[in-house]
């Protein structure tokens, strides 16, 4: 039996769609007659299960949060929180920050969304409907200094321009900080990766390497994609993460050229 564990964001779907077509979704079908496949995402749990009803998979384990948290079924494995020690100086960081921004905050279970800005912006990640969303930057506060189970802390900013953010983050130190779309900043703990939740079950279940696929196309899929022999990088990607992955693929049906492997 193989294992596939993919990214889903941009490599089982197109670049900015959220769609899986057609063609991806038979393929990801055949392969589930013999073999395992789970996701492994920035998204949280609520939108992985969501996609497990939609397209009507049978995956047991979700790697979710950027690998920050793994659940088999609705049992919790781990969560790699950030530290608490850490968090009085997250705040004064988001405190520093030039421009508008949403804040979205997620533990094991829950997200909590927050913005910093009254009026509409324009050209920004920022979409429309962060207007109407909390503007208590107190209970945003309490969150980051209580919640001990936070693992990611997601900034869509105003400004293109993300260095002086990153910078300040970076300068909190445990902190592994990913620009993982324009205007996006994903924080997590320096430990968290999607590569964590692999290795958990490739102990677990005894999986040989050769059986062992991975697919991604993102900055949050690096360590992944350096970490396992049969790793697949989407064409798409940037070039610091197309030369992290072993094979260079257009789609990911095109890792069945790769399964007649001696095992």
């Amino acid at each position: 039996m193989k294992w596939w564990i993919s990214d889903f964001d941009g490599t089982l779907t197109k670049i900015n769609s959220e769609l899986i077509e057609q063609r991806e979704l038979n393929f990801i079908k055949e392969w589930c007659r013999k073999n395992k496949f789970l996701i492994a995402t920035g998204r949280d749990k609520e939108y992985v299960c969501k996609l497990k009803e939609k397209y009507d998979f049978n995956y047991e384990y979700m790697i979710v949060n950027n690998g920050a948290t793994l659940y088999k079924n609705e049992k919790l494995i781990f969560n790699i929180e950030i530290d608490m020690n850490k968090r009085t100086k997250i705040i004064e960081a988001l405190k520093r920050i030039k421009g508008n921004f949403g804040i979205r905050l997620v533990d094991d279970k829950n997200s909590f969304t927050y913005k910093n800005f009254e009026s509409k912006l324009m050209d920004s990640m920022v979409m429309d409907w962060w207007i109407n969303l909390n503007q208590d930057f107190l209970a945003l506060e309490k969150i980051i200094l209580k919640n001990k189970y936070l693992n990611t802390i997601c900034l869509f900013l105003e400004n293109e321009d993300v260095s002086e953010p990153i910078s300040l983050f970076k300068n909190i130190g445990n902190l592994k900080i990913m620009n993982t779309e324009k205007h996006l900043l994903e924080i997590v703990n320096s430990n968290t990766s999607k590569s964590k939740g692999i290795l958990y079950l490739k102990n677990k279940y005894k999986i040989k390497e050769c059986n062992l696929f991975v697919t991604g196309n993102d900055i949050n899929d690096v360590e992944m994609l350096k970490d396992f022999k049969n790793s697949f990088v989407l064409n798409t990607s940037l070039p610091e993460v197309l030369k992290t992955g072993k094979h260079i693929i257009e789609s990911v049906i095109e890792i069945k050229n790769y399964l007649n492997v001696e095992e």
